[in-house]
């Protein structure tokens, strides 16, 4: 993996049981990924793609939560998979998460048949020509969709998922009809929708969608999780996800 060098800074997540190598100005991975992370259902033996991984952070935490999952990290940006790696062996979890850099529009692993259990993936959030493009180049590409854009991360997710197999995803809740809409086109059904409130009475600014390949049966909208309390500290449900690792109930 050739990558510019760039200046970096050490952060972490899961209440310090994971230690995250990330640029230390532009792009910086925050609670989504966490979150996201928190949403998969699976159990050892299973083989989880991360699609756009970044610097490995839902990877690393899905890793620390489920003991004897195998996770693939897809990263497009050679300066962040190389960061994914390092993260990667750092937690002591290179045996189990590996990192591939390439782009997801090119199916890199249709053409071996690697088939996974269950796909997560926490897309750009803004379309094409939308919001405003950030001067740091990684923040943009992490941030901007390219061409395809949200049909392209989900079809490459399902289409390498297994039947039955689930598919996770973490976005903006106004693109909410968006995501439904691109989970019809490629027949993944048995939809769940969990909201996450930023407080009390506010709307929800994020929402996890996670969908069944070839799944069937209405769409369930939980009732998610405020994150902060009265005092804007983190709430007790949104710690337990955050430090302890626990997982998201949907």
């Amino acid at each position: 993996m050739n990558a510019p060098q760039i200046e970096t800074a050490i952060n972490t997540a899961l209440g310090g049981r994971i230690r995250l190598v990330q640029p230390a100005t532009g792009y910086r991975a925050a609670i989504d990924p966490v979150f996201l992370a928190a949403s998969v259902r699976c159990g050892a033996g299973d083989h989880v793609l991360d699609l756009g991984t970044g610097v490995g952070t839902a990877a690393l935490c899905l890793a620390a939560r489920i003991k004897g999952v195998r996770v693939t990290g897809l990263e497009l940006q050679p300066v962040l998979a190389k960061l994914a790696l390092r993260n990667a062996q750092d937690n002591d979890l290179g045996d189990r998460i590996s990192i591939v850099e390439g782009d997801l529009r090119q199916q890199p692993f249709e053409a071996d048949g690697t088939i996974f259990d269950h796909v997560m993936a926490n897309p750009p959030y803004f379309k094409q020509g939308e919001g405003q493009v950030s001067p740091n180049a990684i923040k943009a590409v992490a941030n901007m969709e390219v061409e395809g854009g949200l049909s392209a991360w989900i079809e490459a997710g399902v289409a390498v998922l297994k039947p039955g197999g689930s598919i996770s995803i973490i976005h903006t809740a106004e693109r909410l009809d968006d995501l439904l809409c691109e989970l019809r086109n490629v027949e993944a059904g048995g939809v769940e929708v969990f909201p996450l409130w930023p407080s009390e009475g506010r709307r929800a600014k994020r929402v996890v969608v996670r969908a069944v390949k070839e799944g069937r049966g209405p769409l369930t909208m939980h009732a998610g999780i405020v994150l902060h309390d009265e005092s804007n500290e983190y709430s007790a449900a949104a710690r337990s996800v955050l430090q302890d690792g626990a997982p998201l109930t949907i």
